[in-house]
């Protein structure tokens, strides 16, 4: 911490760890109006924000959603417990089938497609 604190050394290597260390970096808010202005970047962070979201969600209120319903407590956690197990089991199995046939558009809209039917079926 001393060393870090008073510059008993140098902020930069004499060698660059990796060839992408080399390059001069482009400064934070160019790189951050790059992105604001990047269409599929912004379809991507939209998806993925709405199925975080209703994960969050629906891991929130499992309780007040289905207790009225006549569930037990303990039955909500399990079905809790299986929604995690499930979402863990199909983001492998997914990332096997991309990783072998590199149709990562073609997935995400499957994964996608599940995901709303699930959630069709639990409000139904």
């Amino acid at each position: 911490m001393l060393m870090a604190t008073f510059g008993f050394c140098n902020s930069v290597p004499p060698t660059p760890p990796s060839a992408s260390a080399a390059d001069p970096h482009e400064p934070f808010f160019q790189g951050l109006k790059k992105i604001i202005h990047n269409k599929p970047y912004l379809i991507l962070a939209l998806c993925f924000g709405c199925g975080i979201a209703l994960f969050s969600s629906l891991s929130t209120l499992f309780e007040q959603i289905l207790c009225p319903q006549g569930y037990k407590d303990q039955m909500i956690g399990i079905y809790g417990a299986l929604l995690i197990g499930t979402g863990v089991l199909g983001a492998a199995v997914a990332g096997a089938i991309v990783d072998k046939t590199k149709k990562f558009m073609e997935t995400a809209k499957v994964c996608f497609a599940f995901a709303a039917l699930a959630s069709i079926f639990l409000s139904v």
